[in-house]
């Protein structure tokens, strides 16, 4: 009686796996994502959060996002919430319970990625990207979204009045008229980048 048992969760387990790859290739040519080698980690992931049972009772699409933004965060390649359609308050409180159960850690976000993929989406020439990410170094109190959509407005103003970060004698100096061209920045276009992100 116990092999019948076991015989069954092992088809169960087989199926639910079978199921998950398929959804997986599905996410990655819905939403244009190069998932690569990490397609393998993500689906073994998959295997052990369905062993702790945390796959029951939710959404199997979410909880493979929720592993997809784990991987290519800590690969530093951009990627949200919003890429992917996924709510963020339960995105968030899913990562943080499947880091807990698979005892791993999620990278911080570096902005560097994150002002490419935007610069490149707004079409900013290469070198306001360039510029962007030089300005980066600079520690704005904002939040990380408001930081990338302030970087690349200040960017397009200093290559705009062809001003380079270089041309300032130390970061001082630099920040301060960084703080200065901050108070002027469009609000309606910072709210408009911002919505972007």
């Amino acid at each position: 009686m116990m092999g019948v048992y076991s015989n069954e969760m092992r088809t169960n387990k087989e199926r639910a796996l079978k199921a998950a790859s398929e959804e997986l290739e599905l996410i990655e040519r819905s939403y244009n994502l190069n998932i690569g080698k990490d397609k393998n980690l993500i689906l073994k992931d998959y295997e052990k959060l369905y062993e702790l049972g945390f796959t029951n009772g939710r959404k199997r699409s979410e909880v493979l996002k929720s592993l997809i933004i784990i991987h290519l965060r800590n690969k530093d390649l951009p990627i949200d919430f919003k890429d992917l359609k996924l709510n963020e308050k339960r995105g968030r409180k899913y990562i943080r319970k499947i880091l807990k159960l698979l005892g791993t850690k999620l990278k911080s976000k570096e902005i560097e990625p994150y002002l490419i993929k935007y610069g490149n989406i707004l079409q900013l020439k290469p070198n306001t990207i360039s510029v962007a990410i030089l300005l980066s170094k600079l520690k704005f109190k904002s939040d990380f979204n408001t930081r990338i959509a302030c970087l690349l407005l200040l960017a397009s103003k200093f290559t705009k009045d062809k001003i380079q970060p270089s041309d300032f004698e130390d970061d001082k100096e630099l920040k301060e008229v960084c703080k200065q061209l901050e108070k002027k920045i469009n609000k309606r276009l910072l709210a408009k980048i911002n919505k972007l992100l």
